[in-house]
């Protein structure tokens, strides 16, 4: 490095790094140097002094002998572009006027031992040119930008809207499959099985119970649950300890007070929601449903309408219960009616033909039933047959059928493994005995002692129809009242019931025939 080089860097720092050959170096120039450009072309040596200057307009003279350090300020970028020149290489600046929009393009090019000479050219069209297009470009970019985070939001906004519409379209999907499902129950049994497994596919991240409020009024029962934390501290109730019951509206024990029948619950999540269950101007009970998460607007209304959906259909199965109660049903007594005893006849007997089991009929009078009506009236005749009623509900299995026949005339249908002749014996046996136990008081008198006779029959013993098996029973009876009433007799075969009554009529036609000879003579 020469003595001027030297120089020049404790002048102006360290020079730049020298740019390769081509490159565009941009740098600022002085008013004062900036006065003689374009027209100035230069020559400078090795020691970076200006030795010559092509004659121009406007060709600075007092640019001779100067050095690089007083032309040009900054000095580090011109320095390094007059070495690369030197070394053989063209290299191209671009410099702007300090305070002014004007540029120029600096060209420094190599000249035999180690001169560099030095042109410029205006090239502000140029560069505004390119500032132009820069800003346009950047412009461009921004709004490309803009357009692209704009569409990237929007997308991602219409993916959520998508996966909500989703989620809306099968809850709606399964509440509608929930809801046909429920009406094709026969009985409450089946439909809180459903509940139990639609309700966990509708709200997956819970937990929940359904409690029904008793025909007491008092008492609500946990009837259905789901979810991992299902287990209930209370599953029984007081209706006041929830506040939904009490309110009649949703409750939400997480920000409100929480209910009693939830106090012992270790974790409420992070919605505790209960809905009362109301239908037809009344209230069946309440569903719970403990969340993970909290529930947005759309799923609180899906926890609504299918509380509602559910409230309405228990209510119509439980009027579907009442209404096939009343067709079936004695209103007196509440054994059923004679229309549902011959669909049960019909019911069991084809049953029993394919499991081979046998059928017992157990026709029942009661003794001299009549004279309570006519002593007592109709009033005590009733309460008579609801006691009866109540014995026969009380004293016969589940599966059983007792059924009020005509009048004060009873038919209990014993069906099961264990039924033979001998056990529908015993059956009718130990109900006579209950009869007589019953007491029944017309103010302060008691009625007397009630009775029954029981004609017993079974199938296939007595018969393969009904009509055979209801005879046989019903000759049974007439016996066991031909004995003295309060007994049970055991029906015969229909062949041998009708030899007896061929036989009871040649007695009857030879008692006649010697009775008219008596009065004859």
């Amino acid at each position: 490095m020469t003595l001027q080089q030297r120089r020049l860097q404790s002048d102006t720092g360290p020079l730049a790094a020298q740019p390769a050959a081509g490159d565009v170096v941009k740098f600022s120039l002085t008013s004062e140097l900036a006065r003689h450009l374009p027209e100035t072309i230069a020559v400078f040596n090795e020691a970076m002094q200006c030795v010559s200057i092509i004659p121009t307009q406007k060709s600075p003279m007092e640019w001779l002998n100067r050095s690089v350090g007083d032309l040009f300020t900054p000095t580090n970028a011109v320095v390094a572009a007059i070495q690369q020149a030197q070394n053989g290489a063209t290299v191209d600046m671009d410099c702007q006027r300090v305070g002014a929009a004007t540029w120029y393009a600096l060209s420094f090019a190599p000249l035999p031992n180690g001169m560099v000479i030095v042109s410029a050219r205006d090239v502000t069209e140029r560069k505004q040119r390119e500032e132009a297009v820069a800003r346009s470009q950047q412009e461009l970019t921004h709004t490309l930008t803009t357009h692209s985070n704009a569409a990237r939001e929007a997308g991602e906004q219409l993916a959520l809207k998508v996966k909500e519409l989703e989620r809306r379209t099968r809850e709606i999907g399964l509440m509608s499959e929930m809801i046909a499902l429920l009406q094709a129950c026969v009985d409450v049994k089946e439909a809180y099985q459903l509940l139990s497994r639609y309700m966990s596919k509708l709200f997956p991240s819970s937990s929940g119970m359904i409690a029904i409020i008793r025909e007491s009024r008092n008492v609500a029962e946990v009837e259905v649950s789901w979810g991992a934390g299902n287990e209930f501290n209370t599953p029984v109730f007081a209706p006041n300890d929830c506040w939904s019951l009490r309110s009649g509206r949703a409750h939400n024990s997480i920000d409100l007070p929480i209910c009693s029948h939830l106090s012992g619950t270790t974790d409420l999540g992070d919605g505790c929601w209960c809905i009362p269950m109301l239908a037809q101007g009344e209230t069946l009970g309440v569903v719970n449903v403990r969340l993970v998460t909290k529930l947005d607007e759309a799923q609180r209304q899906l926890l609504t309408a299918v509380t509602e959906q559910i409230a309405l259909s228990l209510a119509n199965l439980k009027l579907r219960k009442a209404l096939n109660e009343l067709s079936i049903r004695d209103s007196l007594t509440g054994l059923f009616n004679r229309r549902y005893m011959e669909e049960s006849i019909g019911r069991e007997l084809a049953r029993a033909k394919r499991s081979g089991e046998r059928v017992g009929f157990l026709m029942i009078d009661t003794d001299f039933f009549k004279k309570f009506n006519d002593t007592f009236g109709h009033e005590i005749g009733d309460a008579v047959l609801r006691e009866l009623g109540a014995l026969f509900k009380t004293n016969l299995r589940e599966h059983d059928i007792p059924c009020r026949y005509a009048g004060d005339e009873w038919l209990m249908i014993l069906v099961g493994k264990e039924i033979d002749l001998e056990v529908a014996q015993r059956r009718a046996q130990e109900l006579c005995i209950l009869a007589t136990r019953i007491r029944v008081q017309s103010g302060s008198q008691l009625v007397g002692q009630i009775t029954l006779s029981i004609g017993v029959a079974s199938f296939p013993d007595h018969g393969e129809d009904k009509d055979a098996l209801l005879r046989a029973a019903d000759r049974a009876l007439y016996k066991a009242k031909d004995a003295g009433r309060n007994r049970v007799q055991l029906a015969v075969p229909e062949r041998v019931a009708l030899m007896e009554a061929a036989e009871k009529r040649l007695e009857l036609a030879a008692t006649d025939e010697a009775a008219s000879e008596t009065v004859a003579a």
